[in-house]
This record gives structure tokens, C-alpha cells and sequence, in this order.
């Protein structure tokens, strides 16, 4: 199992996917991914959290949902991900970093990751408990 990032460049050659091993896994954007944070976050709110987000650890409880219904096995993956508060939605906003999955051969795939949070309202960033 392998993850590609396809980047910007790579897309504008011949309008072709690149070619990709059989048991590679390719992750799309708007995939959808379920997890449950495993550490607690203070997220700060001052005026430097933003560029310096504080970190936490995801468990993904379950396969990633992909467009038009498919599945990607990354269930029990772990993402790290970092947070800021914001006063005005009571709400901790986290946007994830890395992903990190450990195959059934022992190989271990690491690979940065393009996501946000939503809570279970369905709103942007995870609500807070006082």
C-alpha cells in the first residue's frame, strides 16, 4: 500500500493520472475521514496561536469514504494534527499535518496530510467543553 500525492504541476502535464502501483492507495481531496482525538488541547486563543498551533494526536476509527462511494483502508491510522481556539465560536479549530499508518507487511507509510476538523454538528472546528 502506497500513498501519491499528485501535485499541481504533476496534473498539468498530459491530463493523465500518474501511473500508480496495484496496491497503491490514493487519498483524494473532499475524502472523508472519522477519528476521535486520543489527548485533550488547551488551544490558545492569542494573537500567535495561529502560527504556532498547538499539537494532538487523531486515531481514525474508521475506512476513509472517497467520492461516488468508495472506501480506502486507513483505519487506525493516526493523524497529528494542531489546533488554536477562537472566542467567538467557542470552538477549537485544527487542521492536520501528517499521517501516519503502519502496513500489515511492517512498512510504514508517512505522508503530510491537507484536512480540517468538523464537529459532530457538522460545523467547522471541534466545540468546546467548559
Amino acid at each position: 500500500m502506497e500513498i501519491r500525492v499528485v501535485s499541481a504541476s504533476a496534473a498539468q502535464g498530459k491530463g493523465r493520472a500518474p501511473t500508480q502501483p496495484r496496491d497503491a492507495l490514493f487519498i483524494p481531496a473532499s475524502a472523508m475521514l472519522r477519528g476521535v482525538l486520543l489527548n485533550g488541547l488547551d488551544a490558545p486563543t492569542g494573537p500567535g496561536a495561529r502560527k504556532d498551533p498547538t499539537p494532538a494526536l487523531l486515531r481514525i476509527k474508521h475506512d476513509a469514504t472517497l467520492p461516488n462511494r468508495y472506501r480506502a483502508d486507513v483505519k487506525e491510522c493516526f493523524v497529528i494534527v494542531g489546533g488554536f481556539g477562537d472566542l467567538g465560536s467557542e470552538r477549537a479549530l485544527l487542521r492536520s499535518e501528517t499521517l501516519t499508518c503502519v502496513r500489515t507487511d511492517g512498512g510504514v507509510i508517512e505522508v503530510s496530510l491537507d484536512a480540517y476538523a468538523v464537529s459532530k454538528d457538522d460545523k467547522v472546528g471541534c466545540a468546546v467543553a467548559w
